[in-house]
This record gives structure tokens, sequence and C-alpha cells, in this order.
């Protein structure tokens, strides 16, 4: 934002001030605002499942397993079983 022209103040009310003001809430009674970066809450918040939590748990059950489908074909309702693993390529990224 300083590409921008605005100021640190300016950021400040943008980011976190106005919240507080209107929920009537002190944002740093439990956590200082020094240490109320990204990277410090992240390692306090050891209870909070992460997108990469998430992952690892999808690609853990899913490892191996393949499904079957039931398609249905054409006018006559004739079906197909389909059954091959899907492409997890980017799905998750």
């Amino acid at each position: 934002m300083l590409v921008a022209g605005v100021s640190d103040e300016e950021i400040n009310k943008i980011t976190y001030e106005n919240v507080g003001c209107f929920y009537d809430l002190d944002l740093f009674t439990d956590v200082p605002k020094e240490q109320a970066g990204v990277a410090s809450l992240r390692t306090l918040a050891t209870s909070i499942t992460t997108k990469a939590e998430y992952r690892r748990r999808y690609e853990a059950a899913s490892a191996g397993s393949s499904f079957t489908v039931t398609i249905p074909r054409g006018s006559s309702g004739a079906v197909e079983a389909v059954s091959d693993p899907p492409d997890r390529g980017d799905e998750l990224r």
C-alpha cells in the first residue's frame, strides 16, 4: 500500500482499527501487537487445522483408492460401470 501512497495510520484503520472500534474490542489484550504477526499467530494456534493438514488427510484417505460409477448410456436405459481411480493432479492446489 505504500506504493499507492497510503500512510501507516490509514493502513491500520483499513486492516484492524475500525474493526476494533466497531465491535468495541481491544484486539491486543491477549497478544501484544508486536507478537500479532501471521507467523507468530500460526505458531500459537496449534489447535487450528490448516490447508496443508487437510491436504495431507485427503491424500492419506484417498491413496490407492478407486471408485465405481454407474453411468446411464443412450435412450435404451443401458448402464456401464466405470472403475478407475480419479486423476488427483492439481485439484487441491
